[in-house]
């Protein structure tokens, strides 16, 4: 009651825009400083992001703040500081990183929050941009580099304490897909169809986990299962694929040929839980039959 109040109060005060329990956020500058307020929005399409500028309501202040979207590495909506395993799963490239309350991360673009409780994003590769609720949400990097400074990180040297299982170093070639064991669902920019037939052919091993033994190849490890993975009958690490929403198959290794039981665009992931911690990827050519 005193939070829906308190967002009556601001609203009537400000008159520039509408707060009806909207989600709370901190955005993390790129100098360090950690503004937290209201994630406030404007104009007939309820957005907060407005020619390249965030805008928060900092509690106690009569007048809102913004900020141009390059001096804001991050958006904060859970607490705390970042594990090592997520700081590793930043992209190397311009593109940002979603990072859910799940665990999950997601490599893309953010593109607006909207009415203070919905994000838009766009999907890495596919650039299918779809709405995702806040509260799934924990954090949002915009700028990769700026959050590893930011948090002092550092990524360990391959072979060294904390750098997780050493995977052989491959290079993915014309026409490959890269799986990233990190992400949860890989776009492919491929469109299948009911019927279909379609060859898998995969080379690579990815680590799903940061321990020594926790490496596999696309059957997956044969020793480790997980209950709340995407198939949890299947192994931890196996290659495996899913159209649109649909329930997800799997692939598994190299030649195996699977016929599509519905019609969209495929993705690919790794069969786990949790994809903080993992990394490597699998190069996947697909092949109609």
């Amino acid at each position: 009651m005193t939070r829906r109040l308190f967002a009556v109060m601001i609203a009537i005060s400000l008159g520039g825009w509408v707060l009806a329990a909207v989600e709370r956020g901190t955005f993390v500058l790129t100098n360090g400083e950690r503004v937290s307020g209201a994630v406030v929005f404007h104009g007939d399409n309820h957005e907060n992001l407005i020619n390249n500028y965030l805008n928060l309501a900092v509690d106690g202040e009569a007048k809102e703040r913004t900020y141009p979207i390059d001096q804001v590495a991050i958006i904060e909506f859970v607490g705390g500081k970042p594990a090592d395993a997520e700081l590793a799963a930043l992209p190397t490239n311009p593109r940002h990183l979603l990072v859910l309350r799940n665990g999950d991360t997601k490599v893309g673009r953010f593109v607006n929050l909207i009415s203070g409780v919905t994000l838009k994003w766009q999907d890495g590769g596919t650039r299918q941009t779809r709405d995702i609720p806040i509260s799934d949400v924990a954090r949002i990097y915009l700028n990769a580099d700026n959050a590893r400074r930011l948090y002092n990180y550092t990524a360990p040297a391959a072979g060294a304490a904390g750098a997780g299982p050493q995977l052989p170093a491959i290079t993915t070639a014309p026409g490959e897909i890269e799986v990233n064991a990190n992400v949860n669902w890989n776009p492919t920019q491929v469109g299948v169809r009911s019927g279909d037939r379609y060859a898998f052919v995969v080379r690579g091993q990815i680590a799903f986990g940061s321990g020594p033994t926790q490496v596999s190849g696309p059957d997956g490890d044969p020793t480790t299962r997980a209950p709340r993975a995407q198939m949890p009958g299947v192994n931890v690490g196996a290659l495996i694929g899913k159209i649109q929403n649909g329930a997800p198959f799997v692939i598994g290794g190299s030649g195996n040929v699977v016929t599509m039981s519905g019609t969209g665009p495929l993705y690919l992931a790794i069969n786990d839980d949790n994809y903080v911690d993992n990394s490597g990827a699998y190069r996947v050519t697909i092949v109609k039959r």
